[in-house]
């Protein structure tokens, strides 16, 4: 081989080398930018900020395999959150963040957001499955005599289970047994519970523990009739150690009175279709529990519609409930009690058209008790994994 072809082939050698060389370093970076795209998942959960910063890499060019893979990642978290928080859709959201687990594999911080999402799908989907409702999102609007903000303006109510029934006698004895373990549950839920703070907690752990509310009348309560004579704080502390909380009043209404998205109209009471029906035409059936002086065991009549084959029982009617606390001026909060209890006779108290404005650190009353809903959004959130934005 001549001099200068030997010379030739060198140079060609090393361009290709030096090419290589680039390659390799491009690569280098972009595995590097997908790392820290994907750091998001790991940190602050911001499944937009990571796919913009995925989109970023991609700029200007086809997207690398690695790249490619990683925001089919991203779409699939996505996909599995819309259909968790907007549909409670278990089943689709399990597949979707098995998906995302597997296209992750070979980044493991990231892996390991994906493989905490599904654990706690599981602990969500055994507390949603044990008498708890679907109720599907839907659009509100409160009666103008309601004291709200938002009182005959239509307001979205994000999908949410409900408690199919009232809490019991028996189920409220379980849980006082439990006090040590819902006191650790409640401290660390604090920040997220609207009403209650270390003093309120401390004062309604006392009273559970000293004087037990609606069981002192009777040794031996009936374990199916509703607890009564529950405070707001004790009723948040049960809840709390179920991984539940108390319904929004916007919550109460769209379960008991349906959504504007397909009623023309709300309906008056839960069991009935009707927006003008009369509380006198449901007295004497087991339909509601209204002006009889005692009430009715929690899963025994009063069905409301609009939940399929599914029975919520009594959401107006045998015990007012306690909702979710909102402002009322002066720094105070207050909750709206609703549905009408076994003595009531106004049929604005079951219809929720007049319910009653409560101080939240108010004394127990009778005839008031509560039941939960769960919401996939704030048990994510309770779990450190929701999402920051997707």
């Amino acid at each position: 081989m001549r001099a200068t072809d030997a010379r030739a082939a060198d140079a060609a050698t090393l361009a290709r080398l030096g090419d290589l060389e680039g390659r390799a370093a491009r690569w280098s970076d972009q595995v590097k930018r997908v790392d820290e795209a994907l750091a998001h998942l790991s940190g602050d959960h911001d499944l937009a900020a990571a796919r913009a910063a995925l989109d970023a890499i991609g700029a200007g060019g086809p997207d690398d395999p690695t790249v490619k893979q990683a925001k089919a990642a991203i779409d699939q978290l996505q996909a599995a959150f819309h259909a968790l928080f907007d549909d409670l859709e278990i089943g689709r959201t399990r597949a979707a963040l098995g998906d995302a687990q597997r296209a992750l594999a070979e980044a493991a911080p990231a892996a390991t957001y994906a493989a905490d999402c599904r654990a706690r799908l599981d602990e969500l989907e055994k507390i949603a499955g044990s008498d708890m409702a679907r109720a599907a999102a839907g659009r509100v609007r409160l009666a103008a005599s309601i004291r709200s903000t938002q009182a005959n303006e239509p307001v979205a109510v994000g999908a949410f289970w409900l408690d199919q029934c009232e809490a019991s006698n028996g189920e409220f004895q379980r849980f006082l047994a439990e006090l040590p373990a819902a006191r650790a549950t409640v401290e660390r839920l604090l920040p997220a519970l609207p009403g209650l703070d270390h003093a309120s907690i401390d004062e309604a752990m006392q009273r559970l523990a000293t004087a037990p509310p609606g069981l002192a009348a009777s040794k031996r309560p009936d374990p199916r009739l509703p607890i009564e004579q529950v405070s707001y704080a004790q009723a948040v502390v049960y809840l709390a150690r179920r991984e539940k909380q108390l319904p929004t009043l916007e919550e109460w209404w769209l379960a008991a009175k349906g959504s504007l998205t397909v009623l023309s109209e709300h309906r008056r009471f839960p069991w009935s279709d009707s927006p003008t029906a009369r509380l006198e035409q449901a007295l004497g059936t087991d339909q509601v529990c209204a002006r009889m002086k005692r009430p009715m065991a929690v899963d025994v009549g009063g069905v409301a519609i609009g939940f399929g084959s599914a029975k919520v029982h009594h959401l107006a009617g045998n015990v007012e409930e306690w909702t979710a606390a909102a402002p009322a001026g002066g720094g105070r909060l207050e909750s709206r009690v609703v549905g009408g209890g076994y003595d009531d006779e106004e049929e604005s108290r079951f219809s929720g058209e007049q319910p009653r404005y409560v101080d939240v650190t108010a004394d127990p009353e009778f005839s008031v008790g509560f039941r939960g809903v769960l919401r996939p959004r704030d048990f994510f959130a309770a779990k450190g994994l929701a999402p920051r934005a997707f």
